[in-house]
C-alpha cells in the first residue's frame, strides 16, 4: 500500500486538486485511481467486451471533468497545454503501476485490489 500512497502524493504534487466529487474525493484522486486500475488490468486480466466499454465510458466522464478542473485552475492553459497535462500524468502513473505490476506479479494482494477496483469503476454511474 505505501507504492499507492506514494503514487498519489506524487500526482497531487504535479497538478494538486480543489474540485472535488459530490462525495468530497478530489476529481484528480479519481482520475488518477482510473489511471492505476486501468494499468493493472491491462496487464493482468481480459475483462469482457461490456465490462471493459463501461469501464471507459466512466474513464471518459472522470477524464473531462478533469479537464475542466485544470481549464478552470489554469484558465490561461489552452485545451492542447491540458491535454498534455493530464496525457503525461496517465503515462508516469501507468508505468509506475506498469513496474510495480512486474516486480510484484498479478496474483500479488495490492494488484488483486487495484484490479478488483477496475470492476467497480465499471460498475459506477457518475451521472445520474
Amino acid at each position: 500500500m505505501s507504492f499507492l500512497r506514494l503514487l498519489c502524493f506524487y500526482v497531487f504534487f504535479l497538478v494538486g486538486s480543489s474540485a472535488y466529487a459530490e462525495d468530497g474525493i478530489p476529481i484528480s484522486k479519481i482520475f488518477d485511481q482510473f489511471v492505476i486500475s486501468s494499468a493493472a488490468a491491462s496487464k493482468c486480466i481480459e475483462p469482457k467486451e461490456n465490462v471493459l466499454n463501461d469501464f471507459l465510458v466512466n474513464f471518459q466522464i472522470v477524464t473531462t471533468y478533469t479537464h475542466q478542473h485544470i481549464a478552470k485552475k489554469y484558465p490561461n492553459f489552452t485545451k492542447e497545454k491540458i491535454a498534455d497535462v493530464i496525457k503525461k500524468r496517465n503515462n508516469a502513473i501507468t508505468q509506475k503501476v506498469f513496474s510495480h505490476v512486474q516486480e510484484k506479479g498479478c496474483k500479488d494482494p495490492g494488484i488483486k485490489q487495484i484490479v478488483d477496483r477496475f470492476y467497480v469503476q465499471a460498475k459506477w454511474h457518475p451521472i445520474k
